[in-house]
């Protein structure tokens, strides 16, 4: 049930998204393009922060969880290892306790906006994937879902890049599941 305007003409580095003050930038590079590496940083009231490596998936949840939630997250090899790697902090580097909903415990009524949902390699070759939710419809059991890094393509409505249901994401082969953050 993804809800994206397909659109190839998209640029490294453009603007696909936003969702609250969070902008979603494409990463897919064409073929002139080398890949970078370049990390990112964000100031806050005067203080830098590192987001990480340039419009990938990780980059862009660490980026919308210190605007919106106040809280980062150590340095992570890649998606998959966050599920169970991962050390939240506040801004003034205080550890927050978080707890991993596994697939099969998943309930509408469980998740928050600004839990993660931790896609494995199986389903996200080498690396895995992360996207966070930034929506839930409770009546309907529909959650809505901002990230970068997995479709290119402009988010049709630009709060969101896709929704999804919750018994589909139950269904999700190579999803481990969902981390929230405890604040």
């Amino acid at each position: 049930m993804y809800k994206l305007i397909k659109n190839s003409k998209i640029l490294f580095g453009k603007i696909i998204g936003n969702n609250r003050r969070c902008i979603a930038y494409n990463n897919e590079k064409n073929g002139s393009e080398k890949y970078d590496d370049i990390e990112n940083y964000i100031i806050i009231d005067k203080e830098i922060y590192f987001t990480g490596i340039r419009w990938e998936c990780v980059e862009y949840v660490r980026r919308w969880l210190i605007i919106n939630k106040s809280i980062t997250f150590d340095n992570i090899n890649n998606a998959e290892n966050m599920y169970n790697n991962i050390v939240f902090k506040d801004l003034k580097g205080v550890k927050k306790e978080h707890i991993k909903i596994n697939k099969d415990e998943i309930e509408i009524n469980k998740l928050n906006i600004g839990d993660l949902l931790i896609f494995s390699t199986k389903l996200y070759h080498i690396t895995g994937h992360v996207s966070i939710i930034v929506d839930i419809d409770i009546i309907n059991e529909i959650i809505y879902i901002a990230e970068q890094n997995n479709k290119t393509n402009k988010w049709e409505n630009n709060g969101y890049s896709y929704k999804i249901d919750i018994e589909t994401i139950k269904s999700i082969d190579g999803l481990l599941g969902i981390l929230h953050v405890v604040i």
